[in-house]
């Protein structure tokens, strides 16, 4: 078996070769050498994600060519997920403990969920997220992952921030996701153990993962309404919350002892999910990117998403159908499991509870998705804090952050 660079020159970090061969040899992967008489011929590596799209890891594709088998001929592909480039980036990530996170998610807590869930509704529900047959921590810290684009998923279009439909079908999906992950913490101790081993993935590794990007995310929006006609008062609550924001935040990431909790995603926007369309429609999902995963308020994960992924339109005129949308696919999921879901108003009251989290998303976040070349947020963990600082003058950000600050304000969510 060949190992081969991308024809484009991508740079193949050695961990992937080892990585791969060892996968290859254990029978994972390509199957090289398994009965059917299929043999790798050469593996070519390519970007599993467009730059600047994948944050605190590297995602690489590696393709094989097939050879010597009936019916085994064409390319198969699996994903390898390693550290980011760049000793600072990758020292920041590991001191975070994003891919032991990640494993735990992958190859313990989600595929119990999906047992829970076709347990309890066999053939109804489809998997939650893409498999794990791989992972380790040497050479380096890695995974191995099932390729969804074979099975035809794809990314939503960034920059235009979710329709309608994509935004039920995420959510309905969240509430199944976060519903098989109460259904563990209330029986399953074994599992409820390992989802609190997860921690706080803003502590203590978050001063290094988080710090740089919370504080320069907070000064740059508060710079950017200090140049906006009537929004100074917004840059001086801005900067005002800039020194206890991180702190702030790891706290509202902390489960309240007495009320509902589940495994939240951490990260659930819409660059961590991928859609499977049929006749232009989106129809099945599948989310990735379980680094920040942690035991948490569904609130979380709500309010990161209605920060960061719908549409301008979806997010101004239909937030309060989502919710009420999620509630229903939580309710009738938790049923099935056996348990009864938080009513529809103490949702609400969670959201408010937590609201200020919405900044995390609203200032950080939704400036990467709403710019044609997002940088690089491994800079960002790295040292590059300012990395970022053109995106809050692109008009879509500027009106995204205009729309939503005066919202903010009025719920009193720009207080920590």
């Amino acid at each position: 078996m060949s190992l081969e660079e991308n024809s484009e020159g991508l740079t193949v970090p050695s961990w992937a070769s080892t990585v791969l061969v060892r996968a290859t040899l254990q029978g994972v992967g390509f199957g090289s050498g398994s009965a059917d008489g299929a043999r790798v011929a050469n593996v070519t590596f390519s970007a599993a994600a467009s730059p600047g799209d994948s944050y605190c890891s590297a995602l690489l594709r590696a393709t094989a060519e097939l050879e010597g088998a009936q019916g085994h001929g064409g390319a198969q592909t699996v994903l390898l997920k390693g550290p980011p480039a760049g000793a600072a980036a990758a020292a920041a990530v590991a001191q975070g403990g994003h891919f032991r996170r990640e494993t735990i998610m992958l190859t313990q807590l989600v595929p119990k969920m999906e047992a829970l869930l076709e347990a309890a509704a066999p053939g109804r529900f489809p998997p939650l997220a893409a498999r794990c047959p791989l992972h380790g921590r040497r050479p380096v810290h890695f995974l191995v992952l099932q390729d969804l684009r074979p099975l035809g998923f794809q990314p939503a279009q960034r920059r235009r921030g979710l329709g309608l439909r994509h935004c039920l079908l995420a959510l309905r999906t969240l509430a199944r996701y976060h519903a098989a992950s109460a259904a563990l913490l209330a029986r399953e101790p074994a599992a409820a153990a390992a989802a609190r081993a997860l921690g706080n993935p803003m502590r203590p590794g978050g001063p290094a993962t988080f710090g740089p990007f919370v504080e320069a995310s907070l000064r740059l929006a508060a710079a950017a309404c200090r140049a906006w006609p009537g929004f100074r008062e917004y840059a001086d609550l801005l900067d005002a919350l800039r020194p206890g924001a991180l702190e702030a935040f790891a706290a509202l990431l902390d489960p309240a002892p007495g009320r509902f909790s589940v495994v939240a995603h951490g990260d659930f926007w819409l660059n961590n999910m991928l859609f499977r369309y049929e006749r232009g429609r989106p129809v099945d999902m599948r989310m990735v990117d379980f680094q920040i995963s942690c035991v948490a308020s569904p609130a979380i994960d709500l309010l990161y998403f209605f920060s960061t992924s719908p549409s301008e339109d979806v997010s101004s005129r239909h937030e309060d159908l989502l919710l009420r949308e999620y509630h229903v696919a939580l309710r009738d999921t938790m049923e099935l499991l056996g348990l009864q879901a938080p009513p529809l108003e103490a949702l609400q009251a969670a959201l408010d509870a937590h609201g200020a989290f919405a900044l995390f998303g609203a200032t950080g976040v939704l400036p990467l998705v709403k710019v044609d070349a997002a940088p690089d947020v491994n800079a960002t963990a790295g040292g590059d804090a300012d990395a970022g600082a053109f995106m809050y003058e692109e008009p879509a950000v500027k009106a995204w952050l205009q729309r939503v600050l005066p919202e903010y304000k009025r719920r009193g969510w720009l207080r920590l």
